[in-house]
């Protein structure tokens, strides 16, 4: 059970860790690269960054898909109380957009558990 909290909580750490760095509030970095390339690509180039975080994880971790889910998704609604807590967001399209975070997260860690055969019908997916 130990190993279940710890694995939820260090998914939850880094998924809030990944959404501050993906996308700070405030002043967004990567509004540089949309002046260039513009917003779709701009926004393409973060969620393949974001697909790339949760491989890493998954790489050097041993979590499961489901326990990074249930980490990310504690990590989702802190930050996002913390973002209502501390601004006034103009609209709610930062909820969306931290889900579409994390939603790529748990995708890069699911092709990772893929990539290394667990989650097929003969292992669990949270092994």
């Amino acid at each position: 059970m130990a190993g279940l909290h710890r694995e939820v909580a260090g998914s939850a750490a880094f998924a809030l860790l990944s959404g501050l760095v993906l996308w700070p509030p405030g002043d967004v970095y990567w509004r540089r690269l949309a002046a260039l390339v513009g917003d779709g690509p701009t926004l393409g180039v973060v969620l393949l960054a974001a697909v790339a975080l949760g491989v890493g994880f998954a790489s050097v971790t041993a979590v499961g898909v489901w326990r990074f889910l249930a980490g990310g998704t504690v990590a989702y609604v802190v930050g996002m109380a913390a973002v209502e807590a501390v601004s006034t967001p103009d609209s709610p399209v930062h909820l969306v957009w931290y889900g579409g975070i994390l939603v790529c997260l748990v995708a890069g860690v699911a092709l990772r558990r893929r990539a290394i055969g667990v989650g097929s019908k003969t292992q669990s997916a949270d092994a």
